[in-house]
């Protein structure tokens, strides 16, 4: 059922004009460039701590919904949109849990003691 809601999402918005998904031609590329509307695919806690970490960078990692501002700090992600508390409803997701929150921001700084340590070896 979720997965059929999915992928009836772009008719609709086309029908009714909603969002950037006004023309064909707007959907079929905006989906194209979307690597993180796939399973699988995206950016993950994971590849941002695998790629920065060796190179002397501390990572942390915030999960929101995009209606939060500096609380994310706290580890406050907000409650998301409708739709998107639907959807994970369907997909027999908690809503409510920092996994089904959208977007990660990284905040990577660069260790200056790892580095100079690195240097010197």
């Amino acid at each position: 059922m979720a997965l059929l809601l999915w992928k009836s999402r772009t008719l609709f918005y086309r029908l009714t004009g909603y969002g950037f998904h006004k023309e064909k031609g707007q959907q079929y590329w905006a989906l194209k460039t979307e690597i993180h509307h796939k399973p699988g695919h995206g950016v993950s806690k994971e590849l941002f701590e695998k790629s920065l970490k060796p190179n002397g960078f501390d990572v942390k990692i915030y999960t929101h919904n995009h209606t939060v501002d500096t609380k994310i700090f706290d580890g406050n992600i907000d409650k998301a949109a409708f739709k998107y508390r639907l959807g994970d409803i369907l997909f027999g997701r908690n809503p409510n849990s920092q996994f089904s929150a959208l977007p990660l921001m990284c905040v990577a700084r660069k260790n200056m003691d790892a580095t100079i340590t690195m240097n010197m070896a």
